[in-house]
């Protein structure tokens, strides 16, 4: 197993020296907080206050909370120094490939989703979900000056409930300029979060009036739904028909009289009907990917991706996720269908297919 640095300049009597050195200057005192290791901002006195699903809040308990995990941790790594230096022990929650891929590089120490305390030698938490942060202490019971964790806590800028709040955000930074400086109409569609009192009873005021039975006539689609924060691949996505309509309406009342008291972090947006299409009438976006590794200073990285593109042709008046949904797992639960019963789409077979809905660019 490759260290994480080279070790060959590494002198184990003159770090003992080093060590010594500080604890005669400042003590009992963590050396990692006196060298600036754990900042301010990381204490976690101000949680986002934002909803998440239950299968979001009920897979996070798989760490046994502990405080003082940072002290020792810490206090057994300046002992131990050949630690950091000659291992890499990794622990994850994600499953299937990303394990396999994983372990080529580092050393998994065996986890399972069991409540148990992280062990003291641990140099990396690669966890599929950034919400930990919001139970757990980063700098006391995880994410010590020594370890690596894979979110930046407090980053909430890809959840599905908060892009919407942070474009309106960004453009009060305009709102006094001239509209081709950013006019945000032309870059998101109207979004309302739910679970927000005042944003629900709008959606609710909208959904009302004589000008939105109008626009039914003419598209049943006026909305889509989706889970604003812990989904993915599509789930928790339809599109609001007049039966989804009588539901919400049940559930928030008529005009909305039970909204800011459901504790549902959904969001009605605006469903645009005529997007643009490939030649052969799919839908597709764009998968690019941007690794964020600092927000201070601010460093990302970008890298090409593909195209995501529906295997079937869109349907303005169908609530087919086949059709209006790019996500590659959609796709795929699609072609893996038909791959069971040995039939084809559009002439081309399962396999054809699996390679059809991403392209290079």
């Amino acid at each position: 197993m490759t260290g994480l640095s080279d070790t060959s300049h590494f002198n184990p009597m003159e770090y003992k020296d080093l060590l010594k050195f500080f604890k005669e200057i400042y003590g009992d005192e963590d050396i990692f907080t006196v060298l600036g290791a754990y900042q301010d901002y990381f204490d976690q006195d101000n949680f986002d206050g934002y909803p998440m699903t239950s299968r979001s809040t009920a897979i996070l308990h798989w760490i046994k909370s502990d405080k003082q995990y940072c002290k020792r941790t810490d206090s057994y790594l300046l002992e131990n120094p050949d630690v950091v230096f000659n291992k890499m022990n990794v622990i994850t929650n994600f499953k299937d490939s990303t394990v396999t891929t994983i372990s080529k590089q580092m050393d998994l120490v065996d986890y399972t989703f069991v409540k148990k305390p992280l062990p003291t030698d641990l140099h990396m938490l690669f966890s599929w979900q950034l919400f930990i942060a919001d139970y757990e202490q980063l700098g006391k019971s995880f994410g010590c000056a020594s370890q690596v964790y894979n979110h930046i806590p407090g980053n909430l800028v890809l959840r599905k409930d908060m892009i919407p709040a942070l474009v309106g955000s960004y453009a009060l930074r305009y709102a006094n300029k001239p509209s081709q400086c950013f006019d945000k109409s032309k870059f998101s569609p109207p979004t309302f979060r739910l679970y927000k009192k005042n944003e629900c009873q709008e959606f609710f005021s909208i959904i009302a009036k004589p000008e939105f039975q109008e626009k039914l006539k003419k598209n049943e689609f006026q909305y889509i739904v989706k889970i604003g924060a812990g989904s993915a691949r599509g789930e928790g996505v339809y599109l609001l028909d007049e039966e989804e309509l009588d539901n919400i309406r049940s559930e928030f009342g008529k005009n909305g009289e039970s909204c800011g008291k459901k504790n549902l972090n959904r969001l009605a947006q605006t469903y645009i009907s005529n997007p643009l299409l490939l030649q052969l009438h799919n839908k597709f976006d764009f998968r690019v990917y941007f690794l964020l590794s600092s927000v201070d200073p601010l460093i990302g990285y970008y890298r090409d991706g593909f195209l995501r593109i529906t295997l079937r042709a869109y349907n303005a008046n169908s609530n087919d996720k086949e059709q209006y949904l790019t996500n590659t797992a959609v796709s795929d639960n699609l072609i893996e269908e038909l791959r069971k019963k040995n039939e084809t789409l559009n002439g081309m077979t399962a396999d054809e297919l699996d390679k059809a809905h991403k392209w290079d660019y």
